[in-house]
């Protein structure tokens, strides 16, 4: 049985931001990997390229595992303040709404991928 799966469309604002090629987040700011290279993230419905984002490697990873631990042992000290924190995720906010449309249409997606 073939159920049809209406495809959830990105917002223009979505758009523009996934399709700006992305960075990593590292140690609170936005990083292009040391070597500079990018890959393609595709649609799985479409196979249409709709993101480039920073291909990290060892050097990138070490570098945010560093951040993380300096960010945990932060946390464990007490010496955390939220002012050290990224203050601007207003692209987020439209990202998390996408999410919400496509976690209320989890039934109908878990029954198309699962007859």
């Amino acid at each position: 049985m073939n159920a049809a799966v209406d495809i959830v469309s990105l917002s223009p604002r979505v758009k523009s931001f996934i399709g700006q090629p992305r960075q990593a987040l590292i140690d609170g700011r936005w990083q292009s990997a040391r070597d500079e290279e990018t890959f393609e993230v595709f649609n799985p419905a479409t196979e249409e390229v709709i993101a480039h984002v920073a291909d990290c490697k060892k050097a990138d990873v070490d570098l945010a595992v560093a951040a993380a631990r300096k960010a945990f042992d932060l946390i464990v000290s007490g010496r955390f303040r939220c002012s050290d924190t990224i203050t601007s995720h207003a692209p987020l906010s439209e990202l998390n709404r996408v999410f919400r449309q496509l976690m209320n249409r989890a039934g109908d997606i878990k029954t198309a991928i699962i007859p």
